[in-house]
Formats: structure tokens, C-alpha cells, sequence
């Protein structure tokens, strides 16, 4: 028997869909940054590998929204229609 929480993955892609959002909306400029010249290359460089990084998990979190938003999809689907393959007319079960 498979059993298949819904709500669990209902939830579950609310979240990573979530936590796309907040990541792609964490864009930041440089302000303020010290004016030793050595500190500002290393921070630009470090924000720039980051911005990569930040893009890069952006998409693979993306990926595991789409797929658990479609697993949710397909078995709430199959659900449904199972459920309604069981009512007989004239509203029996």
C-alpha cells in the first residue's frame, strides 16, 4: 500500500518555493565597503562567486519545487478521480 501525504507535500513545495523567492530576491549592493583597495577586490570577488552560487542553488531548489508541486499535482489528481470512480449514482458509495 502506498500511503501519500498531500498536505506534507503541499507544504513542502510552498517552502522551496519560498525559499527560491527570498533567494533570488537577496540582491545587495556594496555600500559602505572599506577603501583599502585589496578589501574592496576580495569582497567584489567574493559577492560576485556568491551571486554565482546563489543562482546556481537558486535553480537546483527550483527543480525540487517543480517536481514536489508536480508529485502533489499527480497524486491529488489520481486521488480525486479514484474517489469519484468509487461514487455510484444516485449518490452511493
Amino acid at each position: 500500500m502506498i500511503v501519500v501525504d498531500l498536505a506534507y507535500l503541499d507544504r513542502l513545495a510552498d517552502d522551496v518555493g519560498s525559499a527560491v523567492t527570498k533567494l533570488n530576491e537577496n540582491v545587495k549592493e556594496l555600500g559602505g565597503t572599506p577603501s583599502d583597495e585589496r578589501i574592496h577586490r576580495r569582497l567584489g570577488k567574493f559577492r560576485g562567486d556568491w551571486d554565482k552560487r546563489r543562482g546556481e542553488l537558486a535553480g537546483s531548489l527550483q527543480a525540487v519545487h517543480d517536481a514536489a508541486r508536480l508529485i502533489h499535482d499527480t497524486f491529488q489528481a489520481f486521488d480525486d478521480e479514484a474517489a469519484a470512480a468509487m461514487t455510484v449514482e444516485g449518490g452511493e458509495s
